[in-house]
């Protein structure tokens, strides 16, 4: 058994698969990648894991469907990426310091702007075709 992530950025008309590689390169702005097409924008994107086995074949483990903040260059934002981690983490209980103002409001609210400005429910006919890229099929 073998469990892979899969990073697929969600167009109107495609599901690009963008290598771990590629992410972690985005991430780390390695001036050699960018995707300009997506300057500015926070892109629809699923990532998912995925279990290989040699006797069961191919299985989707569990999906997560996020916005990708990119930049004016397009390379993903570590301040909006570490913005999201801040607040998916202190969404489970009260933060030790902030400067958002969601946390005077408690988890309730950090979990709400979380899911407003990172995550995003696709329709079902999006959430079928990032299972069948997620799967190579």
């Amino acid at each position: 058994m073998t469990l892979t992530l899969k990073v697929l950025i969600v167009e109107p008309s495609k599901i690009r698969t963008v290598t771990l590689v590629e992410f972690e390169r985005l991430g780390s702005y390695d001036p050699a990648l960018s995707f300009p097409e997506y300057a500015g924008k926070r892109q629809p994107a699923a990532l998912a894991v995925v279990e290989t086995d040699v006797f069961a074949g191919c299985t989707i483990r569990h999906i997560d469907y996020i916005l990708l903040p990119f930049d004016t260059e397009g390379r993903l934002r570590q301040d909006e990426l570490d913005r999201a981690k801040w607040l998916a983490v202190n969404s489970l209980s009260m933060p030790f310091s902030t400067s958002e103002p969601e946390a005077e409001g408690g988890a309730y609210l950090l979990r709400s702007r979380c899911r407003k400005d990172f995550l995003w429910s696709p329709s079902s006919s999006e959430a079928q075709e990032v299972e069948t890229a997620a799967l190579g099929t």
